[in-house]
């Protein structure tokens, strides 16, 4: 007896399907703003989106990382969407990346390098340590 192939979702779709909802719900909110409207009225007139009214109309405590990890999701999908169009956000995925995994702080080695002093010509160029410190970063958004 076969059985029929059972269906999937692509990931990749999903992600982009999350990606268009939130897209959305900020240029909603925007032109609600520009209109003195309501985000839902401008989302109904002019997405049928289904995900996009339930985006708008959650009601939520001021949201950070800390107690919403699925927005570093959203946030690493959103920076991938755009890296076709934005210079800037490219710059952005090739420079350091820090990985907190749930962690509400992590800490960075830094090097602070001193600063430079005049030396008179014929003079010794003074030797200075370098100091080194801890850089806490934090997952909070305020």
């Amino acid at each position: 007896m076969r059985r029929p192939i059972p269906l999937r979702l692509d990931p990749d779709q999903v992600r982009d399907d999350a990606v268009a909802s939130f897209t959305r719900a900020a240029l909603c909110i925007g032109l609600a703003g520009l209109e003195k409207s309501r985000p839902t009225e401008v989302a109904r007139r002019s997405f049928t989106d289904s995900r996009l009214e339930l985006v708008l109309r959650a009601a939520v405590s001021p949201t950070a990382l800390i107690n919403t990890p699925a927005l570093t999701q959203v946030a690493v999908a959103l920076l991938d969407a755009l890296t076709p169009q934005s210079a800037g956000v490219d710059l952005l995925r090739r420079g350091v990346q820090l990985n907190f995994d749930g962690a509400a702080q992590i800490s960075v080695p830094g090097i602070a390098l001193p600063s430079a002093t005049f030396v008179g010509e014929g003079q010794a160029i003074p030797v200075a340590r370098r100091r080194r410190r801890r850089a806490r970063c934090s997952s909070r958004t305020s």
